[in-house]
């Protein structure tokens, strides 16, 4: 899992097959579509059903409050969130330039972490 921050472009890799997306979709809601690339709005800790996960929500989909039942379950969603692990980082054009300046200039490489590329200045 990655350090997903609000503004982080996100690419969904896996299809939602959870029961929630299921009913989701039934009462009108938006969910994400593979391949395509997102804005990461929000990020905040959720309730799978079974287990404790790691939730989005996105720039492109906002879906109206609802009430949603899970199980014997009524919970209350202010908007629904999607579960990161379905989600990979983007890497922009400029993460790009970062990493081939650091794998072309040896001398660079040596002088910065290569696990800390934020600090690295390119051009």
């Amino acid at each position: 899992m990655w350090n997903v921050r609000p503004g982080d472009k996100v690419t969904l890799i896996e299809a939602l097959h959870h029961s929630c997306y299921t009913k989701a979709l039934k009462q009108g809601w938006t969910i994400p579509s593979l391949g395509e690339v997102y804005t990461v709005r929000e990020c905040l800790v959720g309730w799978t059903g079974k287990e404790e996960a790691i939730g989005i929500r996105l720039v492109e989909i906002r879906n109206a409050p609802k009430r949603l039942e899970v199980g014997a379950n009524q919970v209350d969603f202010v908007e629904v969130s999607f579960v990161l692990s379905k989600f990979r980082p983007v890497i922009s054009h400029k993460g790009m330039e970062t990493l081939r300046s650091l794998l072309t200039n040896p001398k660079l490489l040596r002088e910065t972490n290569p696990l800390d590329v934020r600090k690295v200045k390119v051009g």
